[in-house]
């Protein structure tokens, strides 16, 4: 109904022009003329004016009756809507976890004035923040980093791999700064299990299939060969010196072994051994002079003296302690004169010709030799294993081979001589032979061939190594004696998949709201969640233990806050190679998931709030039994709503009474005491009911008419009197809102009404939805009468779609299919609903809102056999995004601009499912556009002509958006277009 009925709708207007028209036939006398002053036309247009406020008063009797019938009837016009929207509250830094108590006021830019929202909850606001997130698969076979302080969050489908970096790699680091010290040599390792010789076969299988590198002092290179011994032994070639690499402050030698995916590494002991190698020293030495390796040398010069020393550096046969060396060389002896002959006779009283002849000159001879090894800070004794170790250069034979064997001492140290630094071992002349001869010749020993061969007389064992895993180096050390299986990559045992968040503070006090944005999709998601934090447990044991959350997002399955409860026993700890407080989400159960949630943003600090103005208490009083007591609130606001009236009745409630209002209802009675404990007040909620005379007399309630905002009570027979004694107090509490005005853009709020300590700023990131004016009458007589028409009973098509539509005001249409499924597939007894709401595409957060308020309705008015039913469904219209590619051309060119904004402002006009379509009344449900009727909105634009026209459409599945051909697609029955894009091109 558009109109109120009326006894007469004359008008000022309407009665002076009927007057005029009756003056010239009755009174010609009269110069009518309403510009002038004549009599006639003077009294003319004071009656007139009177008569016009005889109808009014008239018509408003007949209005008020119209209004009591509609009362009668139940016509009570809703209340109006407050509009939501989550906001987000940043804190200073270090400023730790504050309290925001519920009704804080926060002011924001309406579509037409400022509005107020407030909080609709106590809200704990903190400086955590999260530095990282990482999502890891089950076993641990894949690790990717969703979100640190260096890369932003990207949308991401959680427990989804696919096109994704998976920084999972499984390594083992063998360490030893010894036997690893090896340039072009092998080493022989040896993999032990305590299982089967199966199971030994298996790991050396998995050894040989992985990647052997080392570390050349610039970078990590690749084995130069792999071997496979026997069933449990590998040989690794290494063709480059194997430099020092420090890990976790521990400088070695490495081999690095990156293990393939999926392989379980558990052993109970690692050897391995260097292959004997003949090496040539790194230098020599005689004395401080380097030798010339290249050809024959000798090792003291030609010319040795006692004390006189002959150097070998070998870093890599010296590295080796408790190592077999052996020393080889050909040694030959050359005698060299000493240019020195002494002339001293020894003359006697007769002398014969012997005593004149020429003296053979002495051989001097190195007859012994100390062997040392620098040890800290000085040579030390060296102990030779081989026999007569002291007489290595001692001899005459013309040549002969040589050797050297000693154990490479545990202590030798670096040291330096010359410009080399190194490992030297040294021999040092400590007797000579006919040192104190006056003529003699050196008997000085010549080298060739020298070389030294380093071997072991058994494997090494591996007590302590380094794995790589889940991002992060651990230490792993070998149980006794090889009788213990370790495991290296199981490091927690968590078999889910998981998204893991690291905090940078514990939450410790209060509540953290964590809000999801979750993409829009088809259905909710059924996946069943478990959370966890690392904290301290009994017996001050770290683990993971359950942490206690409120989740409003069923799962993650639709947008809005995760409430995580505070602990006093979080721990931090080390997970992918990061330091933090750690939260885990997984999924638990093996149950098949169609579709998992796109995340598309995470905030801390969430709070949902309300556009609306809680004002105090208002006070009334009322006389001795005054009847139908009327309270007029004297807000000018009249979208009132959350109505609180409040009676204080200490005179006539008795103590039982009280007794049991306060055990049944405890929230609808407040007992007000003085400082010495005495009552002075008990205040009863009282309840809203639609009419007044359908109350008995001792029924506590009252009407409120949300267009004069009055509030009216009984007479003591129809609903109880307020009080019975005189001036008793009532007392009002409600909340006004400023309804469509509420409904703000993304980024409108300014901040808090008044200052609130330790906030910076507080802002949202989408729009306000559900914000509504109170009902009109015309609307509220359309949706009783519907509702009476059918008997308040959902029974056919109609029924539902009605009665759904008429109860929830942020519906727009409402279209229903018996014996169809929610898949669009014919199955008898099922029944689906499909709305489309008016604040459309706003995914299943707000959706659940509508869906619960349906399906209430529903359960109170369906026939009994609908109660509990699963084949009632309640889904959202499917929307299906229409996107053009087109071409045109002009005539004007400096219209290209207006042109071009026109035929885009004219698509997204026309395919507005809201206010859309031919006549601008939107879109029914199951009903597309053709391509024809979106060509002729095209055609009614002034100077355009269209050469090429191609529409696309696309619709979001359970699979995510997948683009249909547009005659497919209207075959759906639950679909409603919207535009996305177009691709225009004009030409002149």
């Amino acid at each position: 109904m558009n109109k109120f009925p009326n006894l007469c709708d004359e008008d000022f207007d309407s009665l002076i022009k009927a007057v005029s028209l009756l003056s010239s036939e009755y009174t010609p006398e009269w110069d009518f003329d309403l510009s002038g002053d004549d009599f006639g036309s003077t009294f003319s247009k004071v009656f007139c004016q009177m008569q016009e406020d005889t109808v009014d008063r008239l018509n408003k009797s007949v209005r008020n009756i119209y209004f009591t019938i509609l009362r009668l009837l139940g016509v009570s016009p809703l209340l109006c809507n407050p509009s939501k929207v989550i906001s987000f509250i940043e804190t200073l830094d270090d400023s730790g976890v504050h309290f925001i108590k519920k009704g804080t006021k926060i002011n924001a830019y309406g579509k037409t004035s400022d509005v107020l929202f407030e909080t609709s909850e106590d809200v704990f606001v903190s400086d955590n923040s999260i530095n990282s997130i990482f999502m890891s698969d089950i076993y641990n076979k894949q690790i990717v980093k969703i979100f640190d302080d260096k890369k932003n969050l990207e949308p991401f489908k959680i427990f989804n791999f696919e096109n994704m970096e998976n920084m999972q790699k499984r390594c083992i680091y063998i360490f030893d700064d010894s036997v690893f010290d090896v340039f072009n040599n092998s080493i022989v390792f040896k993999f032990d299990s305590i299982f089967s010789r199966k199971d030994k076969k298996r790991l050396c299988d998995i050894f040989y299939d992985s990647k052997w590198e080392f570390f050349n002092g610039e970078s990590w290179v690749l084995s130069s060969f792999l071997e496979k011994i026997d069933d449990n032994s590998i040989r690794v070639g290494v063709a480059e010196q194997v430099e020092k690499f420090n890990l976790l402050g521990n400088e070695s030698r490495y081999f690095r072994v990156s293990v393939p995916e999926g392989c379980d590494v558990s052993l109970s002991g690692i050897s391995y051994i260097s292959d004997e190698i003949f090496l040539k020293p790194d230098e020599l030495f005689s004395g401080e002079e380097i030798l010339d390796q290249s050809s024959s040398f000798f090792p003291f010069k030609e010319k040795f003296y006692l004390y006189d020393i002959f150097i070998i550096k070998c870093n890599e046969a010296f590295n080796k302690p408790g190592a077999n060396i052996s020393i080889s060389t050909n040694m030959s002896f050359v005698k060299v004169s000493s240019d020195f002959k002494s002339y001293i006779k020894n003359y006697k009283m007769i002398m014969s010709d012997i005593d004149f002849a020429e003296t053979e000159p002495m051989d001097i001879n190195i007859e012994n030799v100390t062997w040392e090894y620098w040890k800290e800070n000085s040579w030390v004794p060296l102990k030779i294993s081989s026999k007569d170790g002291g007489k290595f250069f001692y001899g005459s034979k013309n040549s002969e081979k040589r050797f050297l064997e000693f154990v490479c001492p545990n202590d030798i140290t670096e040291t330096t001589i010359g410009p080399d630094s190194g490992l030297f071992i040294r021999a040092r002349i400590s007797k000579m032979g006919n040192q104190y001869s006056n003529y003699f010749n050196y008997v000085s020993p010549c080298l060739s061939n020298f070389e030294i061969k380093y071997s072991y007389s058994k494997p090494r064992k591996c007590e302590q190594l380094v794995v790589y895993s889940d991002l992060e180096y651990k230490k792993i050390k070998f149980g006794g004696n090889n009788k213990e299986i370790t495991n290296f990559f199981d490091f927690g045992n968590n078999k889910n998949k998981s998204l893991y968040f690291n905090l940078s503070k514990p939450i410790s006090d209060g509540i953290l709201n964590l809000f999801f944005n979750i993409e829009e999709s088809v259905y909710e998601n059924d996946i069943l969640l478990k959370w966890e934090y690392w904290g301290r447990g009994s017996g001050d044991i770290h683990k993971w233990k359950t942490l206690h959350v409120i989740d409003y997002t069923n799962g993650l399955s639709k947008s809005g806050i995760v409430k995580i409860l505070s602990s006093d026993n979080f721990s931090k700890t080390k997970l992918f190679g990061q330091d933090g407080f750690f939260l885990r989400v997984s999924q638990v159960g093996d149950n098949k998931v169609k579709y998992y949630p796109i995340i598309k943003d995470i905030r801390l600090n969430a709070v949902e709030i309300v556009q609306k103005e809680t004002v105090p208490y208002e006070y009334f009083f009322v006389n001795d039994y005054e009847k139908n007591k009327v309270c007029s609130l004297p807000s000018e606001n009249k979208n009132i709503f959350d109505i609180e009236v409040w009676i204080d009745e200490k005179e006539s409630v008795s103590s039982s009474e009280c007794a049991k209002i306060s055990y049944e209802f405890p929230d609808d009675i407040e007992i007000e005491k003085s400082s010495d404990g005495i009552i002075k007040k008990i205040w009863i909620k009282w309840k809203k009911i639609d009419n007044i005379l359908s109350a008995d007399s001792t029924s506590r309630v009252y009407e409120f008419n949300s267009e004069t905002s009055q509030i009216k009570f009984g007479d003591g027979k129809y609903g109880k009197l307020p009080s019975e004694k005189y001036g008793r107090n009532i007392r009002v509490k409600y909340c006004t809102s400023n309804g469509e005005n509420g409904n703000i853009n993304e980024n409108s709020i300014k901040g808090f009404d008044s200052s609130v300590p330790y906030v910076s700023s507080i802002y949202n990131i989408e729009r306000a939805f559900g914000g509504a004016d109170v009902e009109s009458l015309d609307c509220a007589s359309e949706r009783t009468l519907a509702q009476v028409s059918m008997g308040s009973r959902l029974i056919s098509c109609e029924n539902f779609e009605k009665g759904i539509r008429f109860n929830d005001r942020k519906i727009f249409r409402v279209k229903c299919f018996s014996h169809i499924d929610k898949y669009e597939k014919k199955n008898d007894g099922y029944l689906t609903v499909v709305i489309l709401p008016k604040d459309y595409m706003r995914g299943l957060r707000n959706f659940f809102e509508i869906k619960n308020t349906a399906i209430n309705f529903i359960k109170n008015n369906a026939p009994i056999r609908f109660l509990n039913s699963d084949r009632i469904h309640v889904i959202e219209s499917l929307y299906v995004k229409f996107s053009f590619k087109i071409i045109s051309h002009i005539d004007d060119f400096h219209k290209y601009q207006i042109i071009y904004d026109e035929i885009v402002s004219s698509l997204k006009k026309f395919l507005d499912p809201i206010t859309g379509g031919k006549y601008g009344k939107g879109f029914n449900i199951g009903v597309l556009p053709s391509e024809n009727d979106i060509l002729n909105v095209l055609k009614f634009i002034d100077e355009v002509y269209i050469d090429e026209f191609e529409v696309f459409t696309k619709v979001l599945t359970e699979y995510g958006e997948k683009e249909v051909l547009p005659d497919e697609i209207r075959k759906s029955k639950f679909t409603v277009p919207v535009f996305e894009k177009v691709d225009l091109k004009i030409k002149f």
